[in-house]
């Protein structure tokens, strides 16, 4: 769920979670949080060991905010601290090794912080009563209908108006 839009210039932070049925992550900007996402593991993905899982909730909330982090340093928090070689393993295998390549394209530092401080990823990843419900994404934003002003605005701004 979108709560506001990113800041373009300011660094992101992601913090990721992962239980043995659900992942979730938070997208941060200056601790204001932009979106918060969680998805149910599927029967295989339940089988992974703990790193695989943890290391699969990285993988997917980079993929989900690509367009915001892609091309910019960024700051990754896992409260699962054998991830913080990610990025300087030697020999990784299987799913690992595909995952690391697949993060090699991102700037981007990791860092372990401990369980009591990873409160909201952590309460993402687990399921609610209803473990069937499916991925859903939405954004809250206000409309601006008003079009003349909004034509005012675009040009008035300088990143739009050129």
């Amino acid at each position: 769920m979108t709560l506001r839009l990113p800041v373009r210039g300011k660094q992101f932070t992601v913090a990721t979670d992962a239980s043995d049925f659900g992942i979730g992550a938070v997208l941060r900007q200056d601790d204001g949080v932009v979106e918060y996402a969680s998805r149910v593991l599927t029967p295989t993905e339940q089988k992974y060991s703990t790193i695989e899982k943890e290391c699969l909730a990285i993988v997917w909330a980079v993929d989900k905010w690509r367009p915001y982090l892609l091309g910019q340093p960024f700051h990754i928090e896992t409260d699962h601290k054998p991830l913080q070689w990610l990025k300087t393993a030697r020999d990784p295998r299987g799913k690992l090794s595909r995952w690391t390549l697949r993060l090699q394209e991102y700037d981007f530092t990791i860092g372990h912080i401990p369980g009591s401080r990873n409160v909201i990823a952590d309460y993402l990843s687990r399921p609610c009563e209803d473990t069937s419900l499916p991925e859903v994404a939405c954004g809250v934003n206000r409309v601006q209908t008003d079009l003349e002003r909004l034509l005012r605005c675009q040009k008035a701004d300088p990143s739009l108006g050129r």
